[in-house]
């Protein structure tokens, strides 16, 4: 509140909205909802400090489920949980709850609960790196409670346009390296084949059973967290991390923050 005048002014103006919409004839309520939370988070981004909608988890001071507003205005709003750190969480898995071999749709609108098991959908991830830099950190637990972590300092991806293609770089952590050998790669689900294979849609065969941004299919080095969840020493399908080990892992988090 440093700027009395101007935080008066916000003020007055929220009030002013809310006002009106409180004297309206209240018709469609779940648009009068949708307008009474966005300035609801108005106000509180003013208290907290900063007087504009939050495009995401690092402009939010604290963690759990938030509203974010990736174009920075309201016209869209996406639930997304955040994480000490300013860290938005992209995709979180645990317990095989929610079923990651899913069709395009789902995986480019998102699918899941943000409380457990989710994917934030790639036309969200696409708009949250769309502006500045983002770094990726990728959390992984094995089956005996054993973590390990990777993190890119370089991490976008594109649009609808592109089949959101991967831009990942600058690796550091104890996880080992598995995702830059997929930089440059298109998205690719059971329904859209967008691999490199000739012959073979990696996100259909028995080996992944998920979408992922896939190379070709076996290179016995790369990261696809995304496939059909399965048990303890699973070499097939579930949360791969080639360069821990062959066998699958019990946890995976993805998660964003700008630099």
């Amino acid at each position: 509140m440093e700027n009395i005048a101007e935080d008066s002014r916000k003020a007055l103006k929220l009030a002013t909205e809310i006002k009106n919409m409180l004297n309206g004839t209240m018709e469609n309520i779940a648009e009068d909802s949708r307008k009474a939370l966005i300035l609801a988070t108005e106000i509180k981004n003013m208290l907290n400090g900063y007087g504009h909608l939050p495009r995401e988890c690092k402009q939010i001071k604290v963690s759990g489920l938030q509203t974010v507003y990736p174009d920075g205005n309201c016209n869209k709003e996406v639930s997304v949980q955040c994480e000490e750190g300013g860290w938005t969480v992209i995709q979180k898995r645990c317990n095989g709850a929610v079923e990651f071999n899913r069709n395009w749709n789902d995986y480019e609108n998102g699918f899941g609960d943000l409380h457990g098991e989710f994917w934030l959908g790639n036309k969200n991830i696409a708009q949250l790196t769309s502006e500045g830099n983002h770094e990726l950190m990728i959390d992984v637990e094995d089956w005996d409670g054993n973590t390990r972590y990777a993190v890119y300092r370089s991490f976008s991806i594109g649009d609808a346009s592109t089949n959101y293609r991967l831009n990942i770089s600058d690796y550091s952590g104890n996880a080992g390296d598995g995702m830059t050998f997929l930089n440059g790669m298109k998205f690719t689900t059971y329904d859209q084949d967008n691999d490199l294979h000739d012959s073979i849609n990696c996100a259909n065969h028995p080996t992944f059973k998920g979408g992922w941004w896939y190379h070709g299919c076996w290179t016995h080095k790369e990261a696809m967290l995304n496939g059909h969840y399965t048990s303890k020493n699973s070499s097939h399908q579930g949360i791969i991390y080639r360069t821990i080990g062959k066998y699958s892992q019990k946890k995976s988090t993805m998660k964003i923050r700008r630099l």
